[in-house]
């Protein structure tokens, strides 16, 4: 884990927000480097050479959309982790958020929590984690490697074809993370992670199913497995298994308690639903 001052970059049009928003974050760590853009396009700007590991964009832009310029971040080169700020939320924009890529949202006025878990979030932003993809389709390797790829953590992905190959290639490569599909012929997906476990007893493995098996789900913890994915599953996702297994506090987006305090319930649900069918068409 890397522990370098961090650089972070506030987008919003109110200046007497992000110098509150500033003050908040050198209270957390007077280390950090903060900036500020008063515009889409100085955020751009800003973010072009690829100096800040964190960017504040507020919901209240006046000259762009937030969740447009977001999606114009993700296309630069060394993208930083997007936070989306705001007076109040309700569940269709903390989903459409979540769906777009920003990391988090916060509210205002900034917790001093907020701002401490962002900074030790940073702190793991330099390392690169190798991953093992294990499941008998290509097809299915191609969509998981493409969600991977858009996990706001970085890592090294290989894949395996087979339970056999997998637990072959652990004897050779120290895997930080393995994601193993269950329904494999020959050996499944548990038994090979029970045999991947044996070469490799620190690594995380998360166990992929189709389906929600209150069974196997007693069985593969009981055996070690780390934690559980269900087919279809998105980038936020696997970041929401990987803050836990990383020791880390999960954002607010992932946090139950946080949602439940929004209205309109029955949105997250639909547009989420809608989102993944329309995710893996892509």
């Amino acid at each position: 884990m890397q522990s370098d001052a961090k650089s972070f970059l506030i987008a919003n049009p109110d200046a007497d927000d992000a110098s509150a928003l500033s003050t908040a974050l050198k209270s957390a760590n007077p280390n950090v480097m903060v900036h500020q853009a008063n515009s889409g396009e100085a955020c751009l700007d800003a973010l072009g050479n690829g100096a800040h590991n964190l960017c504040f964009i507020n919901v209240a832009f006046l000259d762009t959309d937030c969740f447009s310029l977001v999606a114009k971040i993700k296309e630069l080169k060394s993208p930083p982790l997007c936070v989306l700020t705001s007076e109040e939320y309700d569940l269709e924009m903390v989903e459409k958020a979540k769906l777009l890529g920003f990391y988090d949202c916060i509210l205002k006025p900034y917790a001093s929590e907020d701002m401490e878990r962002l900074v030790r979030r940073l702190g793991f932003q330099d390392d690169n984690y190798p991953v093992l993809i294990v499941d008998d389709s290509r097809v299915t390797r191609r969509v998981i490697f493409k969600v991977l790829e858009e996990s706001s953590f970085q890592m090294t992905l290989s894949e395996a074809a087979s339970g056999k190959m997998a637990v072959a290639l652990c004897k050779t490569i120290p895997f930080h993370f393995l994601f193993i599909d269950y329904s494999m012929p020959g050996l499944n997906g548990l038994d090979a992670a029970k045999e991947m476990l044996k070469s490799l007893p620190d690594s995380s493995i998360v166990l992929i199913t189709a389906t929600k098996d209150p069974k196997l789900q007693e069985d593969a913890l009981f055996a070690g497995l780390a934690g559980f994915l269900h087919k279809p599953f998105l980038p936020h996702d696997v970041d929401a298994i990987l803050h836990p297994l990383l020791g880390l506090p999960l954002p607010n987006i992932h946090k139950q308690d946080f949602l439940d305090a929004l209205t309109h319930a029955n949105v997250y649900e639909n547009i989420q639903d809608n989102f993944r069918d329309n995710y893996l068409m892509i």
